[in-house]
Formats: C-alpha cells, sequence, structure tokens
C-alpha cells in the first residue's frame, strides 16, 4: 500500500531483502492516517511508540510472514517505509514463561588490549545475565593470537568462553540468548570467529544485527562483509536452529524482564548522510526495572548529532557507553541529552587515561572536548573502564548497584 501524501524520494534496498521508501514532507497526522489504513487493509499493529513526537511503527501482515516499519521524523518531517518480507530474519513477539534465578546484570568485560599500542585501546564486549540464567552477549573484540605467537594471556574469545562457563547458573549447559553485533568492525565481531572456532558447547538462541545493502550507498558504506556475508554463513552452517533479528529503530525486542529498544539503525540516516561503518553502528538502550543503559557502539559525529536532532532529552539514560572507545563521535550535546549518571569506556585503562584530559594525541580524534566535559561532569569514580577487574551492574526491583 503506496503512501501518496508526501514528496517520494527514492526507494532503497537496505540488507536482507528489506525495500525502503523514502519521503520528505510528510505531516504527522497522515502518517496516522495511513497505519489506520494499513490496518483496515488487514495489517496488525504490533508496536507503536512516539518518543520526542517522532512515530515508530511495526504492523505485521495478516499470516504474520512480512511486516511494515514505519518511521517519521518530527524535527524535518521525513518519512521512511520499510518492507520486510521476513525470509531471512524474524520479527520476535514474546518471550516464554520462565523461573527466575537471579538478578539481570550486565558485565563490562575486560578485553586484551596488548596486541596493540596501550593507548589505541579499542574493542567492546558486555554480556547480561538474565532472570533465568541465559546470556545476551554484545560484540565480542579482537580475534586471537596470530600463527607463531607466544600465548601469554588470554585472548578475546577464550576472556568471553571463561566468563560464560564460570557464571552459568543453568541446568544444561550454556544458553545465550541473543549475540548483538553493532556493526562490521574486527575490534567488535573477530573474537566470535575463534569463538565459533574453539566453543561448539553453548546454545545461541537469536543474533540480532542490521546490515545494510552496499549497493544502495556509494564507497562509504561499510566494505566489510561479515554482518551481510560471513555471520549468515557461520549461522546457517554452525547454527541451524538459530534465527536472525534484523533490528529497526522505535522497536522493542524483550527477554525476560530487560527490553532492548532500538534508537537508530543505518536506516535512519538516509537521506542526511552515507554512512560510513561507524555511522552504520546499531544503537540501543537496554532498560531493566526502570533502569536503563545505552549503547552508542561506534557512532560518530554524523549519527550522534542526528540521534540528538531525533530523541534530544528522550535519551535521558542512568548509563552510558561512550561512542568509539572514547575515541571519536560523543558530542557534548549528545551528553547533555543523555545525562547519564555513569559512562562506560571500551578502552585500556592507558587509553582512557589520555583521552580524558582535553589534550589531542596520536590515538584520539574529534572527541577531545567531549571526553573532558563529561570527564570533569562526573569524575572519576563514575566512569567504567573495560579494563582489570569484571566490573557488574546489578539490576534489582530498587534499581542498580555497580560492583
Amino acid at each position: 500500500m503506496k503512501f501518496t501524501k508526501a514528496k517520494y524520494q527514492k526507494s532503497l534496498p537496505c540488507g536482507n531483502q528489506c525495500i525502503m521508501d523514502c519521503y520528505t514532507d510528510a505531516a504527522y497526522s497522515d502518517v496516522i492516517e495511513y497505519i489506520s489504513a494499513l490496518t483496515d487493509k488487514g495489517y496488525t499493529k504490533s508496536e507503536l511508540s512516539e518518543p520526542n513526537g517522532n512515530i515508530f511503527a511495526t504492523l505485521l501482515d495478516e499470516k504474520g510472514k512480512g511486516l511494515i516499519h514505519i518511521s517519521y521524523l518530527k524535527h524535518d518531517k521525513s518519512l521512511k517505509i520499510i518492507t520486510d518480507p521476513l525470509i531471512e530474519s524474524v520479527y520476535k513477539t514474546a518471550e516464554p514463561s520462565y523461573m527466575k534465578i537471579t538478578d539481570t546484570s550486565f558485565a563490562v568485560i575486560p578485553l586484551d588490549y596488548t596486541h596493540r599500542e596501550l593507548t589505541d585501546g579499542h574493542g567492546m564486549c558486555y554480556i547480561i545475565t538474565l532472570e533465568d540464567g541465559r546470556f545476551i552477549i554484545i560484540d565480542g573484540g579482537y580475534g586471537d593470537y596470530l600463527a607463531g605467537e607466544i600465548k601469554k594471556e588470554p585472548r578475546d574469545s577464550e576472556i568471553i568462553y571463561n566468563y560464560l562457563k564460570s557464571n552459568n547458573k543453568r541446568d544444561g549447559g550454556i544458553t545465550v540468548a541473543a549475540w548483538i553485533f553493532t556493526h562490521p568492525h574486527a575490534d567488535h565481531y573477530s573474537a566470535f570467529i575463534k569463538f565459533n572456532e574453539l566453543y561448539r558447547d553453548i546454545k545461541i538462541e537469536y543474533f540480532i544485527y542490521n546490515n545494510g545493502d552496499p549497493s544502495a550507498y556509494s564507497s562509504v558504506y561499510p566494505s566489510d562483509d561479515f554482518l551481510r556475508l560471513t555471520l549468515p554463513s557461520i549461522i546457517t552452517r554452525d547454527y541451524p536452529t538459530s534465527k536472525i533479528i534484523k533490528p529497526h529503530a522505535g522497536q522493542e525486542i524483550r527477554f525476560c524482564n530487560l527490553t532492548l529498544n532500538v534508537i537508530y539503525t543505518q536506516e535512519l540516516c538516509i537521506p542526511y548522510f552515507e554512512p560510513a561503518t561507524n555511522d552504520a553502528s546499531t544503537v540501543f538502550r537496554i532498560t531493566v526495572n526502570g533502569s536503563s543503559v545505552l549503547i552508542m557502539a561506534d557512532c560518530d559525529c554524523g549519527a550522534s548529532d542526528l540521534i540528538t536532532d531525533i530523541y534530544q532529552s528522550t535519551l535521558k539514560s542512568d548509563f552510558m557507553q561512550v561512542n568509539h572507545h572514547g575515541y571519536s563521535g560523543a558530542t557534548v550535546k549528545l551528553y547533555d541529552c543523555v545525562s547519564p549518571s555513569y559512562t562506560l569506556w571500551t578502552t585500556s585503562n592507558a587509553a582512557f587515561a589520555l583521552r580524558t584530559t582535553g589534550k589531542k594525541y596520536q590515538f584520539i580524534g574529534n572527541a577531545v572536548e567531549s571526553n573532558k566535559y563529561i570527564f570533569d561532569k562526573l569524575g572519576r569514580e563514575h566512569c567504567i573502564v573495560a579494563d582489570g577487574d569484571v566490573k557488574h551492574i546489578i539490576f534489582n526491583q530498587n534499581g542498580y548497584t555497580v560492583k
């Protein structure tokens, strides 16, 4: 069903056989009317949210085998309508009942930064333990040692597995409810490739990622084919019972008492700019019992500015993962909108110490001013660095505890 009450701009493939129609000069009332018309045609309105006056809606077709996702942005009256046939992915509608065996926790995993110059510390991995004992893994870090290297310390895949094994509270083995990949950069995904080679005794229920279609963009779009080709082939070969979720902005994905709210994907940046790999990151907020963690991945200034324009103060979160390991991307405006109580730094202690001084050095990009701003505002005790010991955020009915 075509939308006829706005200026049609273009149609683009956006991965996984999805097509996105882009419009300008759309009116809020016409978008709401269009959603109602779709329901009259037999679509089921599964999700509808209006943060800061924007509209995000997901509607399922009569047989539940395809969906239409709508993103209307108030600040410029743009509209995107994504048609997803759900051929390569699924739409998760519900969580099964479960027995609580633990409080939900969010672990900041210290990675191995010794393979690079210490003040160039990149890599990201978080592991969430759900109330029923399943895990959610976010990214993972670099791959392991190269051939011929002398192994001195565990590399990132071993660090991940050791954490899962030591903290598994379920009978019958380790179950990962979801492995989330934010974008196709090696310091975020290559640990999974090595993990998959070494550890086959775990179950992964869902893989969550949003990959675009390079034919829709110029050469600035991610050239790394991990999400588009490599990961799907690994899933087909080694995880045949696992399912893929392709998230779209505004959607909510639930696991036990945790809600994952999708804030931004590479689809939203059109027509503002063509996304380089970092600005193609998927951004999401995790909420448990009213407490929240905002994951910015490696978003650079283009995505950061767009996200603040769209959401403004509705970005407010208790914890915020600092963009791109504190190297680039975060802005003072973004920090003011999020207004976090704690920041999470996915980098080494050595890099963190240099990136919060307000001085530029070899391994820092455009975040010199914003890093110092948030560091001075919160203080060192409210900056959680992914180096040294594992740090935990424990969520309970009274809020959260940082350990």
